[in-house]
């Protein structure tokens, strides 16, 4: 009998089979016989390849030993255990599953009836392996325990598969990888082999089951010259990182790209020419809703995200795949990013060089931002932003995902979006629309709403992007502003001593003290500007910061009649250096609207006449960027013009000592051109001959705003001639010694100063 099976074998379809040993029972279930075959080797003679066919440790059949009499060998059971099948295509096309050439099968099974009906097949510890040399190919299965059930139909078999198997990997192009590579599966499959023209199919309700998540599966696979595989996979329930397992690795390696905490919907199609070398068709199918969806390491994370999603390899031909025009589309996306609703459409082009394209319009209600500048500021208002952002997958990751090879353009739209500084009661509240790129916002008559006034802005910030997001500490900032009127009163704070509310404004100039990632150029240009009761016209100030330096490059104003220059540096926001030029201004106005310069000796309604200055300052900034007075010095050249000084005491009262018939209350000068020192509180007057219409007199001494003052009067015995109405000042050119005089001293605190004979 075992002759019989080797020389049936042998002689119809030209293969080998070596055994070690036959179990046979002929008897105990007559008229079936079960043969035992241990040890087997069976191979092509025809085709031979670097492996065997089948190996098998034992190979247990059952057949209907009065057909086998007969010369017709009908199987009934198989049972296969710790096997090896190995259907391999050489590089030269031979296969070693190809038992006899064509017409010599056809002769023999005309005279040979072979009737197959195998009722049942159980299956152990089996590896089954399809191996195109050629084509780099492969199916790897393992079959751990299986049972096979077979039914004989008309023009073939039904088919039950049920156990578990161990899949290798699928590998149809060796760049692209395998396909479930190395997954565990546990198959109940129902299915019908067709032996006329070698197909077999799989439908409902087969299944499998991989990382416990529960596959419905339906294929076709034909076996004859043209070789196809067509494979459909469905769940309503898997976790997206073990669904990607399914695919390939070039396929994973992009949906990797995405995070997705819940589980999805997934269907899975594949169809391929088997024996051929070429991509094959690919079709998935995502769908979820109420999700948490991360793109890349951005770690930005959306949520209650709902989405269908459609993987697609498919050349123009629609006859195979195409992994380099291949594509992966999400849309009707919904969602939140950062409590924010969006929706967008999300593209992904080949899967050999991957390139992503989102476009998302984002719904902002500023008071649920939850941003690094939420941390900094109070937030309030809309926004609507149209955003598009395209690039390589490859550099979807925290440190390239802004990088100039992405690109990210976006359109933001503002309505009423205000924001508040921490601890501090200032609103600035934006209008209008700006643009924005992974490297600047840029934008063109945005309206800030101010307390001071509305301010239009022009310009862009660089990193603005990097910085919303928490990846880099600071920003480039360029920007020209334009306003009709702008009050700088409502920002100027008092001194207070209450210790809360300084506290966090010190800590605010600390922490930009120390930022250097912070670097901006801001030009103001207002036709009209208020600070205090300063009134100045036509206006502009040109103000950067870098490196811990602020840099008021140029301060330009027009007011009381004349204009005043000036700029500025402050070094880490310590201590302050300036250059002030006025020129021609009216004192008169000048002292009203600087509200006397903060003292009480000299008020506006005692001067008249036109001032000029240059004036260089320095001092020390304390933790509100205030001027300490202590640590003040500076040098000031002053030019004085038709100047008038109208009832100012400390002179009329001179007409006590001297001149008493001599009208002190208008007295007119001639030029006054004069330098003095300012050091802390106090300013040091150089020796200063002062001409007119009622005397001349040299003045010098100290002026001390907090303390004492002392101011030394010389009054010439030159003034004793008489002087008319139409007297026209002018300077002696004598020094105050060598001007013999009358000598006075004007002395005290500044709300009490005396005069009084002689020097002090």
């Amino acid at each position: 009998m075992g002759g019989v099976l080797i020389n049936n074998l042998k002689t119809n379809f030209g293969l080998t089979l070596n055994v070690n040993a036959i179990e046979v029972s002929l008897f105990d279930h007559f008229p079936r016989a079960s043969i035992k075959l241990e040890s087997v080797y069976l191979d092509n003679d025809l085709y031979k390849a670097h492996v065997p066919l089948l190996k098998a440790g034992s190979i247990a059949i059952s057949f209907n030993i009065r057909k086998l009499l007969k010369k017709e060998f009908e199987i009934n059971t198989v049972a296969l255990q710790d096997a090896e099948i190995n259907l391999v295509r050489n590089k030269n096309g031979s296969k070693n599953f190809q038992f006899s050439n064509k017409d010599t099968l056809r002769s023999k099974l005309k005279s040979h009836v072979l009737d197959f009906d195998i009722h049942k097949i159980t299956i152990e510890n089996t590896a089954f392996k399809f191996i195109n040399v050629e084509k780099h190919q492969l199916i790897d299965i393992t079959f751990i325990d299986n049972i096979i059930k077979l039914k004989k139909q008309a023009e073939g078999f039904t088919v039950e598969l049920k156990g578990n198997v161990t899949v290798g990997g699928l590998l149809f192009n060796v760049r692209k990888g395998k396909f479930l590579k190395n997954t565990d599966a546990e198959l109940n499959i129902t299915g019908v082999l067709f032996t006329g023209n070698k197909s077999f199919f799989i439908h409902d309700p087969s299944f499998v089951e991989i990382d416990n998540i529960k596959y419905s599966v339906n294929s076709f696979i034909q076996f004859g010259e043209e070789k196809k595989l067509a494979l459909k996979i469905e769940s309503k329930n898997v976790l997206y990182y073990k669904g990607i397992k399914l695919v390939n690795k070039k396929i994973a390696d992009i949906l990797s790209n995405f995070a997705i905490d819940k589980p999805i919907d997934l269907s899975i199609l594949v169809i391929t020419n088997l024996g051929v070398k070429q991509d094959p068709i690919i079709l998935v199918k995502v769908k979820s809703s109420n999700n948490t969806v991360a793109i890349g390491n951005s770690k930005v994370r959306y949520s209650n995200v709902s989405f269908t999603g459609t993987i697609l390899s498919l050349d123009s031909s629609k006859t195979k795949g195409d992994e380099e025009h291949a594509k992966i589309m999400f849309s009707s996306v919904k969602g939140n990013i950062y409590e924010i609703p969006f929706i967008a459409l999300i593209k992904v082009n080949s899967f050999t060089d991957p390139y992503i394209d989102i476009t998302t319009s984002l719904f902002i209600d500023a008071g649920k931002v939850k941003l690094q500048a939420s941390n900094e500021f109070d937030l309030k208002g809309t926004c609507v932003a149209n955003v598009h952002y395209a690039g390589s997958t490859l550099k979807l990751n925290k440190r390239e995902f802004l990088s100039p090879a992405m690109i990210l353009k976006a359109n933001l739209a503002f309505k009423n979006f205000s924001y508040k500084e921490r601890h501090k009661p200032y609103v600035y509240t934006v209008n209008g629309k700006t643009s924005l790129t992974n490297t600047e916002l840029k934008f063109d008559r945005l309206v800030l709403k101010t307390a001071g006034g509305n301010v239009v802005l022009a310009g862009k910030v660089n990193n603005f992007a990097q910085y919303v997001l928490g990846f880099t500490p600071g920003l480039k900032i360029n920007i020209n502003a334009y306003a009709d009127l702008f009050n700088v009163n409502p920002f100027i704070t008092q001194k207070t001593t209450d210790s809360t509310s300084s506290k966090a404004p010190q800590a605010s100039v600390k922490q930009l003290s120390e930022e250097s990632g912070f670097d901006f150029n801001v030009s103001l240009k207002a036709k009209k500007m208020l600070v205090r009761k300063v009134i100045a016209e036509n206006a502009y100030m040109n103000i950067a910061y870098k490196n811990k330096v602020l840099n008021v490059r140029s301060l330009t104003i027009n007011t009381c009649e004349g204009k005043l220059n000036a700029n500025a540096t402050i070094s880490n926001l310590k201590r302050i250096k300036a250059e002030i030029n006025v020129e021609e201004i009216n004192v008169s106005k000048l002292f009203e609207q600087f509200e006397n310069f903060g003292q009480q000796a000299i008020q506006s309604k005692q001067l008249k006449g036109k001032i000029s200055v240059n004036a260089t300052f320095d001092a020390e900034l304390d933790g509100k960027m205030e001027i300490i007075p202590a640590s003040m010095s500076g040098d000031v050249k002053l030019k004085l013009k038709d100047g008038h000084l109208l009832e100012y005491e400390p002179l009329q009262n001179i007409s006590s000592f001297i001149f008493h018939n001599r009208d002190f209350n208008d007295i007119t000068f001639s030029e006054i051109n004069e330098s003095f020192k300012l050091n802390g509180y106090e300013m040091r007057i150089d020796e200063l001959e002062v001409a007119s219409n009622v005397l001349n007199l040299f003045v010098s001494g100290t002026y001390n705003v907090k303390s004492l003052s002392n101011i030394n009067l010389v009054i010439p015995w030159s003034n004793l001639k008489r002087r008319g109405k139409n007297y026209i000042p002018k300077s002696s050119g004598l020094s105050a010694e060598d001007a013999k005089g009358l000598k006075l001293n004007y002395a005290g605190t500044s709300k009490k100063m005396k005069l009084s004979l002689g020097h002090k």
